[in-house]
């Protein structure tokens, strides 16, 4: 049994072979690097790259501090230089550890109802109703903007318009002015001339054919009352002369509530005030004479007992016109 044991045990030595030793990365890089007749200090200067950090990186001497990225990146560039494969020398540095794990989500989703015990509560129902409603309304109000009628075919717009135009217009006018009527009584006036006097009894015979201003409100007044000029002498005057006219008149006839205002050729105003929805008003005055009337449309007016249309001189509301014959 011995010599048996010696030859197998002969023979399992014989079999036997040294063991290899292991190729590193950078003894791969350095074969490499000697293989193409490159120095490391011009591999240093092309890289920008200190000759220690690539003596470092051939003698596997690897700092920590600077991590596997650092150096597998300075692997790549050195064998990207040396026209080498660089994968089996970057399968022998150390792997990046800092790989993302797949996201998980903390989020579960949602059980249905029955599982989380509020199959009777209508949450889900009002939530779904109200975007129902929110999107029928939005439908709506859309279809409301695209058939309305446009702003010139609203009616009440002309209503604000007239009535912004009667205050601004009321504010400039103020308060209504009128004329005090005189008495019957015929006092003796003084003419022009010192050397020409009157006696009482032709003043009143001449009364009549002055230019006169008078303001009546119907109904009209008897024939025992007359209206005295503001001026006498040029009344007097002027009759003497006998060559004036009695003042044309004027009749305003109102609709509906309203205001007018007459004024002279001087500017001073004759007539001043608001005429009420029935109401007529007779103006005498002399030409020419300007008129503002308020709510034009709501007002019919005849000078001489001839209609006058105030559609020509009416901008929206509120006709203004002058009348010099």
């Amino acid at each position: 049994m011995t010599p048996s044991l010696k030859t197998e045990s002969g023979t399992q030595s014989g079999s036997s072979e040294p063991p290899v030793l292991a190729v590193t990365a950078g003894q791969l890089l350095r074969k490499a690097r000697l293989k193409a007749g490159i120095h490391l200090a011009v591999l240093s200067i092309t890289l920008k790259v200190p000759v220690r950090q690539l003596e470092a990186l051939e003698a596997d001497e690897l700092d920590p501090g600077k991590g596997p990225v650092f150096y597998r990146g300075l692997a790549s560039s050195v064998c990207r230089h040396l026209h080498t494969d660089a994968a089996p020398i970057l399968a022998l540095l150390p792997q990046t550890s800092f790989q993302l794990e797949p996201l998980r989500s903390s989020i579960k989703p949602l059980e249905d109802e029955a599982s989380m015990g509020i199959a009777g509560l209508p949450w889900g129902r009002m939530a779904s109703s109200k975007v129902v409603w929110s999107a029928t309304f939005m439908l709506f109000m859309t279809g409301a903007l695209l058939w309305l009628p446009g702003p010139s075919h609203w009616a009440w717009l002309e209503d604000v318009k007239s009535l912004m135009a009667d205050q601004v217009v009321s504010q400039e006018v103020g308060e209504p002015v009128s004329l005090p009527v005189i008495g019957a009584t015929s006092p003796t006036f003084e003419a022009s001339d010192a050397k020409t006097t009157q006696s009482p009894a032709s003043f009143v015979s001449n009364v009549p054919n002055a230019a006169t201003t008078a303001v009546v409100t119907e109904p009209v007044a008897t024939k025992s009352s007359q209206v005295i000029p503001a001026n006498p002498v040029t009344a007097t005057a002027s009759s003497s002369a006998g060559r004036s006219d009695a003042s044309p008149e004027w009749v305003f006839s109102a609709s509906g509530d309203s205001w007018l205002e007459v004024r002279n050729a001087q500017k001073a105003v004759i007539w001043s005030g608001v005429v009420k929805a029935g109401e007529s008003t007779r103006i005498q005055s002399p030409l020419p004479v300007s008129v503002v009337v308020g709510r034009a449309q709501a007002v019919t007016a005849t000078l001489r007992g001839q209609a006058f249309d105030l559609k020509p001189h009416t901008l929206v509301t509120v006709a203004r016109f002058e009348v010099k014959e």
